[in-house]
């Protein structure tokens, strides 16, 4: 048996491994890496733009959530204050242009020109400094609930959202939405505590402690002149949105309820110099005010929907497509950020008219693809010519990025229209052998194509706007689908759609007839595995992709598994994944054992057959190959990092969409960061169990110093995670020693590749001098080279001379007072060294007479 010694070490082995040891391939932005500094604000690609604020100069600040950044707008000129770095931990103060963001989403500016800012998926809140530096403010980086009554740099939070501050009593109030809970931080002693919510979402408390009532989804703020708290949540039974006022006394009550019109979610709050609050009702497409009683009153947006923003027109004559962030000028004019259009807008005082004051609808076409904005990218397919196409999602647009690496509009022009010459927020593509292009617009509930030779665009299934199962057996254009989000064509454009809604997958053939794939459609749920396909029940089917043999693959997104149709037989199986248990683990052992979040895209290698699953709720890329699962890309956790390092350390964000291009690079549609990745494959193998040296030697003199420790080096010469355990079953099977007792130790007995384990031997237990043998077996399931046998050698020399050896080291004498003394023990001297040995001896007692005594108290001994 192998025993374990000291305590557990992982020696985790990066730059100064050898490329043999390498675990993961490199992973680099190629698409939407934009920043656009010290631009004329009317021509600055925003993405995703959030909360406003206008500092102390009277200039408007931006967060910039979808490029990771704070600008301000002073002068028409927009300019990049924070963000754009790599550097989180900001314990302390870092220039703010070296600060690494991810999804900023509110700000506010305190009198002596901080500015505040919540970093959503940082789980802080961080200020910039008059001086340009960032740091930190609030949370630990850690997502929960921790901390009230301390410092709040040691508590944690949970993707805080909206934020306010109150200047008399220098209070910061911080929206940590998904705790439930509005915190306060003291600006002056720095200590955080919670002002509202009890932490479980809900809707109750009205009359009582803010303390005690419960909060849904708090996410705007804003606090008026006498320092009540104002916030912007929904209630959970309608989704109706609602805003509660908290009085300075701590007293809860609903100022709008949800009979008064707000649509759910409603956004950013913030008083106009009268002292009149507004509402970012965001899915009502408005800005509404609300006067004392909670009527409510549009200010802006509202109007008939139109296909692109309108110019200089009055507020409320059109809509405004997403409103988040508001903030107000000292004279009253009115700032919105449209999240939908990627624009912040102005209404104006005097006229009520609307404008555009940042962003601009130029996506940058012709121009190098790394710069170019995306907004929330879904969907990819590439060509046989190595042309990439890219859902640009929330720009109504399908994007074509060619062999140069400059990018161009390949479909669609920015317009929201629900027609068949427009692209309605694409979501996943593909592309047949002739590279005419299918793809999926859940949003109207089709599918169209484009034809390649004349750029015309068709509809190929479903009634626009028409949510709803019908049409097997006839024309796909005439047939209803249910907000579709998958969609594959083969390469003789026979088309398999992910009806999603419906919870099944059609198939479209050459005529347009449409008829049932998979799943009993209208019906969800799991089941049908190693039977027909048609009987099969499904949760949300998204992504679509072939494996080597034509079979087509499902992503079984509500189901957490990824399933396999053979379209000869009609049966489904299941690939990866365990049914209806959303979770992440299995790295290193068989796919079916394996537990995924919310698979989506798919890729398949042609040349191994290796199985790629975007998991966009793990943010992960996970690797199916022979019989074992490997988490190629992704630590398991939102973020943006890791661009030039190898992929299993990058952060990833919701991605969706997978392409292999024919070099065998993996692309990500990493749609959360809005970005195109790249991975290079080149060489990727299964993961592959090495271990360094193949045998140990270890040498000693009897009864001397036991020899040093040695390492073994357990790596992974193949690609992906390997995980390696010692076989601790007896020899011959498993790790122990054959001969002189169990005189071998090692200090792991389990790990991931790489790992440096200690072994060390204990000469003292084996009986003397001569050779010992024993073992270490270390197994890999799921790995090449699964099982390593490392010979291990003891050689235990003579000594050189004379050595002292007692036959016992201790004596024990019982007696009875009055009686007889005990009969003599012997102690036996020995040399197990060589030659002569003289010793001498005497005996000492520490209590009572000299009652000790011994036969001889010296001699000589041979060896």
């Amino acid at each position: 048996m192998l025993y374990h010694r000291g305590n557990i070490r992982w020696v985790l082995l990066l730059s100064v491994l050898s490329p043999a040891f390498s675990f993961g391939q490199v992973i680099n932005t190629v698409v939407g890496n934009a920043i656009n500094d010290n631009r004329p604000a009317l021509d600055t690609p925003l993405v995703r733009p959030q909360g406003l604020a206008i500092d102390n100069n009277g200039n408007l600040i931006i967060a910039d959530r979808g490029q990771f950044v704070i600008r301000r707008v002073a002068g028409g000129t927009a300019t990049v204050i924070a963000g754009g770095g790599d550097i989180f931990d900001d314990a302390i103060p870092i220039p703010a242009k070296s600060a690494g963001l991810d999804y900023p989403m509110f700000v506010v500016v305190g009198s002596d020109g901080s500015i505040y800012f919540s970093d959503f998926n940082v789980y802080r809140v961080r200020r910039i400094t008059p001086d340009g530096r960032v740091t930190n403010v609030a949370g630990t980086g850690f997502y929960g609930y921790y901390g009230d009554g301390g410092k709040a740099t040691l508590a944690d939070l949970s993707n805080p959202t909206g934020l306010a501050l109150d200047p008399v009593r220098n209070r910061l109030y911080i929206a940590d939405t998904y705790n439930y809970v509005v915190r306060r931080v003291d600006l002056t002693t720095g200590i955080i505590d919670t002002v509202a919510g009890n932490g479980f979402h809900g809707y109750s408390g009205d009359g009582g402690p803010a303390t005690l009532a419960q909060l849904n989804r708090p996410w705007g703020l804003a606090v008026d002149s006498a320092g009540n708290l104002y916030i912007s949540d929904e209630e959970p039974v309608n989704y109706f949105g609602i805003v509660r006022k908290v009085t300075l006394e701590g007293t809860i009550s609903t100022l709008v309820p949800g009979s008064a019109g707000l649509a759910s979610s409603p956004r950013g709050l913030a008083f106009d110099p009268a002292g009149n609050l507004h509402v970012a009702d965001y899915w009502n497409s408005r800005v509404v005010r609300v006067d004392p009683g909670g009527i409510l009153t549009t200010v802006a947006g509202g109007g008939p929907g139109s296909r692109l923003p309108q110019e200089n027109v009055p507020a409320t004559s059109t809509d405004i497509v997403g409103p988040t962030g508001l903030a107000f000028d000292a004279v009253g004019n009115l700032f919105i950020s449209e999240d939908g259009w990627d624009l912040v807008r102005r209404v104006d005082k005097p006229t009520g008219l609307l404008y555009t004051f940042a962003g601009t609808l130029d996506v940058q076409d012709n121009g190098p693809a790394l710069t170019a904005p995306l907004s929330t990218p879904h969907g990819i397919a590439i060509s046989g010519s190595g042309q990439i196409y890219v859902s640009d999602t929330f720009h109504n647009r399908i994007r074509r990025i060619d062999q140069s690496g400059t990018i161009h509009t390949a479909a669609g022009t920015g317009e929201a229209a629900s027609t068949e010459t427009a692209v309605y927020y694409p979501e996943a593509i593909s592309l047949d052998a002739a590279e005419n292009l299918y793809f999926v617009e859940p949003g109207k509930s089709t599918a169209s194509w484009q034809d390649a030779s004349t750029g015309q665009l068709f509809y190929l299934a479903g009634v626009p706007d028409q949510f709803d199962y019908s049409g097997d057996g006839g024309d796909a254009r005439d047939a209803s689908l249910y907000g579709p989000e998958g969609i594959v064509s083969n390469a003789d454009g026979i088309v398999f759609i992910a009806d999603t809604g419906n919870h099944c997958v059609r198939r479209v053939d050459l005529s347009y007839i449409i008829t049932r794939l998979a799943g009993v459609c209208t019906q969800r749920g799991y089941s049908g595995d190693g039977g027909p396909a048609l009987q099969a029940l499904m949760d949300s089917p998204t992504g679509l992709a072939f494996d080597g043999s034509g079979n087509l693959l499902i992503s079984d997104t509500g189901n957490s598994v990824v399933r396999r149709v053979n379209l000869s037989t009609g049966i489904i199986t299941l690939v990866a994944g365990t049914p209806q248990d959303l979770d992440y683990s299995g790295d290193g052992g068989p796919p079916l054992e394996a537990r995924l979040g919310q698979p989506s895209g798919l890729a398949v290698d042609p040349n191994n057959g290796a199985i790629y699953i975007a998991d966009k709720f793990w943010s992960v890329i996970r690797r199916v190959h022979g019989n074992a699962i490997h988490t190629l890309a992704g630590v398991g956790e939102d973020g943006f990092y890791g661009d030039g390092f190898r992929a299993q350390f990058a952060y990833l964000n919701t991605p969706i969409g997978l392409a292999l291009d024919g070099s065998g690079n993996l692309y990500v549609v990493d749609s959360g960061n809005n970005r195109i990745r790249k991975i290079t494959l080149a060489g990727l193998t299964p993961p592959t169990l090495n271990v360094i040296p193949t045998s140990l030697d270890f040498r000693v003199q009897q009864d001397g110093v036991p020899p040093p420790v040695q390492f073994l080096l357990i790596g992974n010469t193949g690609s992906g995670f390997l995980s390696w355990e010692i076989d601790t079953r007896l020899p011959p099977e498993g790790s122990g020693t054959f001969t002189g007792g169990q005189w071998l130790y090692a200090s792991d007995f389990a790990g991931s590749a790489p790992t440096l384990d200690e072994i060390s031997i204990d000469p003292s237990i084996v009986p003397g001098p001569g050779t010992y043998q024993g073992q270490i077996v270390i197994n890999s399931p799921g790995s090449i080279n699964s099982t390593v046998k490392i010979i291990v050698t003891l050689t235990v020399d003579p000594p050189t001379a004379p050595v002292t050896s007692l036959s016992t080291r201790s004596i024990y004498f019982e007696a009875v007072q009055g009686s007889p003394a005990p009969p003599s023990q012997i102690l036996s001297i020995t040399n197990r060294g060589s030659g002569t040995l003289n010793w001498q001896a005497s005996s000492t007692t520490y209590r009572g007479d000299n009652w000790l005594t011994l036969s001889q108290n010296s001699g000589s001994t041979q060896a």
